[in-house]
């Protein structure tokens, strides 16, 4: 009840491009700047803690609850209006479709983020979140590439997935010269197959894969609060294998 609302200011700037001398070819680049004013979020459990035991936050302090002993049972985290963020980037893909005789029609996609600023304004401090995990994890860059393959009933595809590394830092606070460490690239692959049945009571498709093919973990990260990595960014499920049946009537 004691929220105020949020206000912003958003630009953005985008193009497509159909390469003339390439059929199937085409550019998409997209630029964004987004600045909130009294933004709603979380403030995050491990920026309580930063701003309390560096930063000596009394305000934060009071929200990190403890037992008898000492030891932290709970950080109360609610919605409030922090100050604001500022974020920016660029967003690219890129997309060729065409047929080769005798084999089907491929396809090959590639989209990715370029990363230019992620930061949070708070009372006493703006925090710089890209490339560090100070406010999670937003690293510099990140794109997924895939290609498919189809052919009459049949088809079949490949997916990639890239975040590049960030840094990680003592009292996960990167703005000063505190000591740090690199956080790993994750790199993850799926494939698939699937066939295509038409009937009079539609399409049935069935399409078998595998997901996490070469069984990737999650990059290591120890000021994470669950599994020493980051469960909003990677994957945790790890390599499994799935078959599924459609119906389209």
């Amino acid at each position: 009840p004691n929220l105020d609302p949020e206000t912003a200011k958003i630009f953005t700037l985008g193009t497509v491009w159909k390469v003339p001398w390439v059929e199937g070819l085409s550019a998409t680049v997209d630029y964004w700047n987004i600045e909130v004013e009294n933004a709603i979020v979380p403030q995050g459990a491990s920026v309580i803690l930063s701003n309390c035991y560096a930063q000596s936050s009394r305000s934060d302090c009071e929200k990190i609850i403890r037992d008898g002993t000492g030891f932290i049972t709970d950080i109360v985290d609610l919605q409030s209006n922090i100050g604001g963020s500022e974020t920016a980037g660029l967003d690219l893909a890129l997309r060729y479709d065409h047929a080769i005789e005798g084999i089907g029609r491929m396809t090959y996609n590639f989209e990715g983020t370029w990363l230019q600023k992620f930061n949070e304004i708070q009372p006493t401090r703006t925090v710089e979140g890209k490339g560090v995990y100070d406010l999670g994890v937003h690293p510099d860059y990140r794109f997924n590439f895939s290609a498919l393959w189809g052919k009459d009933a049949y088809g079949a595809g490949a997916n990639v997935r890239y975040i590049d590394g960030v840094r990680e830092c003592e009292d996960n606070d990167c703005s000063e010269d505190n000591p740090w460490r690199n956080v790993d690239m994750n790199v993850t692959a799926d494939l698939f197959a699937s066939y295509t049945q038409k009937s009079p009571l539609g399409n049935s498709m069935l399409t078998v894969g595998v997901n996490n093919l070469t069984d990737a973990n999650p990059a290591v990260i120890y000021n994470g609060f669950l599994g020493t990595s980051d469960a909003s960014t990677y994957d945790f499920m790890g390599r499994f294998i799935y078959m599924r049946f459609s119906q389209e009537y």
